[in-house]
């Protein structure tokens, strides 16, 4: 008997909903300042299964989504301390972020493939390349960004405390996101 086509659409449409639920939790579990053991592996097989879920819906072997799936599985391996598997994952979101076409990555993804590549590899030399691209974002994305890179925003937040006293980097986070 063959299978209605509308049973597929409606497949994949529940697979996309659980991809967005994992990703969305993924990246609460990343985002948050400490975490315990369980939450350290829910925040890794979230990540895992968000982008395993992405890549099973896309037409599409490059796309916007696997893009940013790679991004946060980086982000959720460096925050585990796993860190060989945050370098592939960040390897494979600059291939992707350079495979898609130059009008589907918005600056926010940009800065977000270098957040990854910084979390994964903790490489000092690529914070100024960092700091510039999230002077550029939106303070709304730019306070995500310098949430996601604690280093640098600690880093940034002492230079500025002390060249800019009472600018937005001298304020918390918290505070230049309500202004």
């Amino acid at each position: 008997m063959p299978q209605d086509p509308g049973d597929f659409d409606n497949s994949i449409a529940r697979v996309r909903a659980a991809a967005m639920a994992h990703n969305n939790r993924a990246w609460e579990l990343v985002e948050q300042e400490t975490r315990s053991f369980n939450e350290v592996r829910e925040m890794c097989e979230a990540a895992i299964s968000a982008q395993a879920m992405w890549a099973h819906t896309m037409k599409h072997a490059v796309c916007i989504e696997r893009l940013r799936a790679e991004q946060l599985v980086a982000c959720a391996m460096a925050r585990a301390d796993r860190m060989e598997e945050a370098q592939q994952a960040a390897q494979s979101a600059k291939e992707s972020e350079a495979a898609l076409d130059a009008s589907a990555v918005t600056n926010f993804d940009r800065v977000m493939t270098m957040i990854a590549r910084a979390n994964a590899h903790t490489q000092r030399e690529l914070e100024p390349t960092v700091l510039t691209a999230i002077d550029a974002l939106d303070e709304s994305e730019r306070a995500l960004a310098m949430r996601l890179l604690p280093g640098v925003c600690r880093r940034r937040r002492a230079i500025a405390a002390e060249t800019c006293r009472g600018s937005r980097f001298d304020q918390p986070v918290r505070s230049r996101l309500s202004t």
